[in-house]
């Protein structure tokens, strides 16, 4: 029998086997099988029970290290409003590295276009947007205002930041002899602000700007405002304030008048005074210089009233004894 006769010859005996019935196959007992055998039992691997103690413990660490990196690096920290007449909002973290700088018009999207900031320090990115401003002339020495609003987690780093951002603004606007007026605001989030902001299309920072200047005036008009230059609006709340300005200005004129009619008449007081001094010593070293001369070169000097008496006693009895004689 060769190889090819094979599988013929096992399928002819195949069917040649006795075939039960379906019926009598589902009758048939089963036992059920107690214990696991060597081929349906299936080991588990068995882990180490300080690997298992280990395991909880690696996992809270790996957990903390992810909170503490994002908490430092990619939290949003600070926040800061960039308004000249573009209107720029500038993220950073607890470590003052910008995260994203965003156009809010623009104006302020065509400004920030093909440059990157991320990671680079917050006083550095102002310096490069102030002087990016400056060379497209949204400031030049005669509009020259910048609105800063800054918002942080920490109140206490607020005053701190608003000094730094304010002198590298200046810094970089120094060689252009660009001297900037800049406006600081800390920033108080509201979330009708946010939307009076979103609705007229300016910056939180420059509406919280705004909502100060509706306080003192009520001639104009929210929109009205809105539609208005950083420039326009800088001299208005000038304007509104002035009247207490001049005020002042004339207390501190009159103070001064006062002062300076005290100073003169003092000083004249004491020049007097000077002039007294010198006069009584000059007259008296004159006075001195004139007795010293006239006891010296003064020919009729006075002789004695003593003698004087007796010359004159002499002089008639010589007269008398002539007479007699």
């Amino acid at each position: 029998m060769n190889k090819r006769e094979i599988p013929a010859a096992l399928r002819r005996a195949a069917e040649q086997l006795p075939m039960p019935h379906s019926q009598e196959l589902w009758e048939m007992p089963v036992s059920k099988q107690t214990e696991l055998d060597y081929i349906t039992a299936q080991e588990l691997p068995q882990v180490p029970t300080r690997r298992r103690a280990f395991l909880p413990a690696l996992t809270c660490c790996i957990v903390l290290l992810f909170f503490g990196w994002f908490w430092q690096y990619r939290m949003v920290e600070t926040t800061v409003f960039l308004d000249v007449n573009p209107s720029i909002q500038i993220t950073a973290n607890r470590r003052d590295r910008v995260l994203e700088v965003t156009g809010l018009n623009a104006d302020g999207r065509s400004l920030i276009e093909g440059q990157v900031f991320s990671g680079l320090p917050l006083p550095t990115v102002l310096g490069q947007l102030a002087d990016t401003l400056a060379q497209r002339n949204y400031l030049t020495p005669e509009k020259s205002t910048v609105l800063l609003t800054v918002q942080s987690r920490r109140q206490s780093h607020v005053q701190e930041l608003e000094s730094l951002l304010s002198s590298s603004i200046q810094s970089a606007l120094e060689p252009r002899k660009i001297a900037p007026a800049i406006i600081l605001q800390t920033y108080e989030e509201d979330a009708s602000l946010q939307q009076a902001a979103s609705q007229q299309q300016v910056s939180p920072g420059k509406m919280q700007y705004i909502r100060q200047i509706l306080e003192e005036e009520d001639d104009y008009s929210l929109e009205e405002l809105a539609s208005m230059s950083l420039e326009d609006l800088r001299r208005l709340a000038q304007k509104e304030a002035g009247d207490d300005w001049e005020e002042d200005d004339d207390l501190e004129e009159e103070d001064r008048e006062d002062w300076d009619s005290e100073d003169q008449e003092d000083d004249w007081h004491a020049s007097q005074s000077e002039k007294d001094t010198d006069d009584g010593g000059q007259e008296d070293e004159d006075s001195d210089r004139s007795d010293d001369l006239e006891e010296e070169d003064d020919p009729d000097e006075e002789i004695p009233s003593g003698e004087d008496d007796g010359e004159e006693d002499e002089d008639p009895d010589d007269s008398e004894e002539g007479d007699d004689n």
